[in-house]
């Protein structure tokens, strides 16, 4: 049975708007200019340590577990999910997150009815032992392909952040992965 890998953050979760809307609301003098959907976010006028901090300490509540989905996620995820079954597939979560932030990441995938066949929380997803992933990230490409696996079976999810990163399967989204793999 061969395993889809999925992240959960900046693909399923749309973490950039749940962290954007904490600043705007919180924090509204630092923001200048237009909002930057990147992960240093350089509209917020603070170290980026400082951004840190409220993101993953003062906020994270609000921004990893009350955060939407991204629009049409749902429902793209439960087609995956009967296509898999039909396939002889499985669908995996590799995702990477904050120690004291895994408990409220599951209850999030609970909470919107991402149910998988695996979980895992690593920040090396290409060891993982996945024949594809879908991620966000750049440096999760760069260390697909560093552990050996096969350039063409790693899905980014097309996003402002990863826009420099050449790719040759850009998804926009989960769904269209069935259309390469079988």
């Amino acid at each position: 049975m061969q395993k889809i890998g999925i992240d959960v953050d900046g693909v399923l979760r749309n973490l950039m708007t749940g962290i954007n809307k904490v600043f705007k609301t919180h924090y509204p003098e630092y923001i200048v200019g237009e909002v930057a959907y990147n992960y240093d976010f350089p509209h917020i006028k603070l170290p980026l340590k400082e951004k840190f901090d409220i993101i993953f300490n003062k906020y994270p509540e609000d921004i990893f577990f009350k955060t939407k989905p991204y629009p049409n996620t749902i429902t793209q995820f439960q087609y995956l999910k009967v296509w898999a079954k039909k396939h002889n597939f499985k669908l995996v979560c590799a995702t990477t997150q904050e120690p004291h932030l895994v408990g409220m990441t599951y209850l999030w995938l609970g909470k919107h009815n991402f149910v998988f066949d695996e979980l895992h929380i690593t920040s090396d997803k290409g060891a993982l032992g996945l024949d594809y992933l879908i991620d966000d990230a750049p440096h999760n490409y760069e260390n697909w392909l560093k552990n050996g696996n096969p350039e063409e079976n790693f899905f980014l999810m097309d996003r402002d952040w990863n826009r420099h990163t050449k790719s040759s399967r850009r998804i926009k989204e989960i769904g269209e992965i069935t259309k390469f793999i079988v």
